[in-house]
């Protein structure tokens, strides 16, 4: 049953309504998950800017209101679950059960639980959202291509986008760290991007992302050169059928994806770095919880980490060192650190970190590392303002006349 403030009293109202719905969804206009994936980025900025009055005072109402809209649309099936009527997925084909929406319905009610949670909300909605999310229909699935567009849709042309893999990459529903899943997300990764005719320049940065995810460096950043290569042109603007800049920007995550990813409230140093690139080093990229973070890598180990918040947050960090032989010391207190060992295999400690402090993991067995500095790519990989490619495009057409 609904709660209060979901039902709709009016049949007729119901009914315009589905056949408008039906019509949209037909037409493959009825996406109502765009604003839901808005918000997603919107819960990063506030959760990267450790912002919690606007996360509490203006993302959460607003997501409020986008969940009970889907609250509007779902209904049970004789399985008991609750399902989606027929919705678009983006520059797709329409389905029900659309795994663009689910995905969005799954991540938005999670995230409105563990708001209302977290800061002790009290909202009477919490019922609704948990027991929504426990009876959820499933993410339709084929067991050979990986999951679908949604129920009875199979992908079976060429698609630019990934948003049928949303659960995957970025909201990391299904991620790489749960053993299980891994089959599923590697069949359905190689059957998206293997269907060549339709892909651009979002496919190569959202299939670097899930290989950086993966852990597969190589991988990520031969994605990355697809979109160099092909892609961007020889002013590193990129266009398709005019300028746009969401191609960039994605890479640019995607980039920072391969030395640093922080989802699942927990953060992982050089988690796809390629075993090509010997000495890496990335100076105050940010993280969920508003921290700062800086690494340096040497002859393929980290050697050297450093973390710095502006506001007391426990912050738990993979960092891949050997913590038997690692320093952790407080650069700006005389204090020691307050921290516990998740995980010494994987070099996972958690940190109980007081206001401004800054904190410094520091590999015992390497000469000391003075604050962190930045390790320059090779000249011949050096690229400013697409002079290689400029260069390569010019030879080319003396070769032709």
């Amino acid at each position: 049953m609904m709660p209060p403030g979901f039902v709709i009293f009016f049949p007729l109202h119901f009914i315009a309504f589905q056949i408008v719905a039906y019509g949209l969804s037909e037409a493959n206009q009825y996406e109502v998950g765009n604003l839901t994936w808005v918000m997603f980025y919107y819960w990063q900025y506030c959760t990267y800017k450790a912002d919690n009055e606007e996360l509490v005072n203006k993302f959460y109402p607003l997501l409020k209101r986008c969940i009970a809209y889907y609250s509007h649309i779902l209904y049970k099936r004789e399985d008991g679950k609750y399902h989606l009527p027929l919705t678009a997925s983006p520059e797709y084909k329409a389905a029900e059960d659309c795994n663009y929406d689910l995905s969005l319905l799954r991540w938005g009610l999670k995230t409105l639980s563990d708001i209302n949670e977290k800061f002790c909300l009290n909202d009477p909605m919490q019922t609704h959202w948990q027991e929504v999310a426990q009876n959820l229909t499933d993410y339709p699935l084929d067991r050979e291509q990986g999951y679908m567009i949604g129920r009875n849709v199979r992908l079976k042309s060429s698609h630019r986008h990934f948003s049928h893999l949303l659960m995957i990459y970025p909201l990391h529903l299904i991620h790489w760290e749960q053993e299980e899943n891994r089959g599923v997300i590697l069949r359905s990764l190689n059957h998206w991007i293997g269907m060549k005719g339709a892909l651009q320049g979002y496919s190569y940065t959202g299939s670097s992302s899930i290989y950086a995810m993966m852990g597969e460096g190589e991988q990520a950043i031969h994605a990355i050169n697809r979109l160099l290569n092909g892609y961007i042109q020889p002013n590193t603007l990129y266009k398709e059928t005019g300028p746009v800049i969401e191609t960039p920007l994605s890479a640019v995550t995607s980039l920072q994806e391969i030395y640093l990813q922080s989802w699942g409230g927990k953060i992982r140093i050089f988690p796809a770095v390629p075993n090509s690139w010997k000495n890496v080093s990335f100076i105050n990229l940010r993280a969920e919880g508003g921290f700062l973070v800086s690494g340096i890598r040497k002859n393929e180990l980290t050697v050297w980490v450093q973390i710095e918040t502006a506001a007391e947050a426990k912050c738990i960090v993979q960092t891949g060192m050997n913590l038997k032989k690692v320093k952790i010391s407080s650069l700006n207190t005389s204090k020691k650190p307050e921290y516990t060992i998740v995980n010494e295999e994987k070099g996972v400690i958690e940190i109980n970190m007081r206001k401004n402090e800054i904190v410094c993991l520091s590999d015992v067995s390497f000469p000391t590392i003075a604050p962190p500095y930045y390790t320059l790519h090779p000249e011949t990989e050096r690229n400013f303002f697409g002079s290689q490619r400029h260069k390569g495009l010019t030879e080319m057409k003396k070769k032709k006349e």
